[in-house]
């Protein structure tokens, strides 16, 4: 179980370690190479949001989902990826949303948050873009939702 500073400094890491440091919005697909991963849409359900298949270095997303919910979707598995190697999970769309979400799913969607968010550059936006939470969802490629959620989280809102 890690804190969440330490799930903070882990998607501080892989940003880092694949050279993306700064990068926004953060490219997923990059971040999930450089781990080994191979990133997969698949024509899903309406309650299944992702998966990630450990053994075989896959991580799926479902296609149906908005652009900025697979975003979330794809750095959430990354999260799992880098902080419960070696287990395959189905994310449903219930765990995703933190609704009865266990710790392992609520660490994942923090590395989320912190991964396609990154502190110091959305404090640096934010100042830039007069707090406006539709000028941030834009700029980190996130739902108005999550941009908002960042925001409060950082003390801004």
């Amino acid at each position: 179980m890690l804190s969440f500073a330490q799930i903070k400094t882990e998607a501080q890491r892989i940003t880092r370690q694949a050279g993306l440091d700064g990068v926004i919005p953060v490219p997923l697909e990059r971040i999930a190479h450089s781990l080994g991963f191979e990133s997969l849409a698949f024509d899903g359900q309406k309650n299944l949001a992702g998966a990630i298949e450990y053994s075989k270095k896959r991580i799926f997303v479902n296609s149906n989902d908005p652009a900025t919910r697979q975003r979330f979707t794809l750095a959430h598995e990354l999260g799992h990826a880098v902080m419960h190697a070696g287990h395959d999970i189905m994310d449903f769309r219930k765990n995703l949303e933190g609704h009865q979400a266990d710790r392992k799913e609520l660490e994942a969607n923090a590395f989320a948050a912190d991964l396609l968010m990154p502190d110091l550059l959305f404090r640096e936006a934010w100042a830039t873009r007069q707090g406006k939470f539709a000028r941030m969802a834009a700029l980190f490629g996130v739902s108005l939702q999550a941009a908002e959620i960042k925001a409060k989280n950082l003390g801004l809102s």
